[in-house]
């Protein structure tokens, strides 16, 4: 999964959520939390990405 350097930053969440998170990462969906957060946020942005391609091409008819 490497690309590149990576950047630390500092998340707050709130209980709940990082419950959730201990959850998936118990059940073997992902090696740790940093390993989830950063699939979350890859994830977010290429959905992201895809509704301002569409945007874009609904803006040019």
């Amino acid at each position: 999964m490497s690309e590149g350097r990576t950047m630390i930053i500092s998340v707050k969440l709130d209980e709940s959520t990082l419950r959730k998170i201990d959850a998936m990462v118990s059940m073997g969906r992902f090696r740790n939390r940093s390993d989830l957060i950063r699939a979350a946020i890859k994830y977010k942005l290429r959905m992201a990405a895809l509704k301002m391609g569409k945007a874009k091409v609904k803006a040019a008819k």
